[in-house]
């Protein structure tokens, strides 16, 4: 098998001016509500830079309220198929952090197919081929997931003021 999909390839245009990281998923779902409360209390609250995180998909009142609020997450709800292709193309990258369940998850196999880069947790990478735009923390702890996520940002964000100057 392979992690060749159907999906139609988008043009990159990463938004530099405003720079955000994407989570295409829903909260109301259990392992995306587990995965964004993890986000947030362990990784966000430590990441040290200033970068919004954008979530699609649906959101009820009280699963956002279990969730630690931060001026950078924000929920846009359900977006259309137009809305979300430009986010896709303008995000600096995916994040997966999920740590429970089971299953290949297809928002990352998607943003690999598209050649978006996917910071991803050991437990969202499992049984996903090797990939160019795939950045795996070692393990699911908080602090793995940080450093690659913290690692991976500073050196896009790095390159991008470099071709400025």
């Amino acid at each position: 098998a392979s992690n060749r999909l159907y999906i139609p390839t988008i043009k990159r245009n990463v938004n530099y001016v405003k720079p955000f990281c994407l989570y295409p998923g829903s909260i109301n779902f259990s392992q995306n509500f587990l995965a964004i409360k993890w986000f947030s209390e362990n990784v966000l609250s430590n990441l040290g830079i200033d970068i919004d995180f954008l979530i699609t998909g649906t959101a009820d009142v009280d699963k956002k309220s279990k969730i630690r609020t931060d001026e950078r997450l924000h929920f846009l709800g359900e977006v259309s198929t137009d809305k979300l292709s430009v986010l896709y193309s303008e995000c600096i990258c995916i994040i997966s952090p999920i740590i429970t369940g089971t299953g290949i998850k297809i928002k990352v196999l998607e943003a690999i197919e598209q050649g978006i880069p996917v910071v991803a947790t050991k437990k969202s990478s499992n049984g996903i081929f090797e990939s160019e735009h795939m950045i795996t923390s070692k393990d699911d702890s908080a602090e793995e997931y940080l450093k690659t996520l913290y690692s991976f940002l500073k050196n896009k964000l790095h390159k991008k003021n470099e071709r400025i100057l």
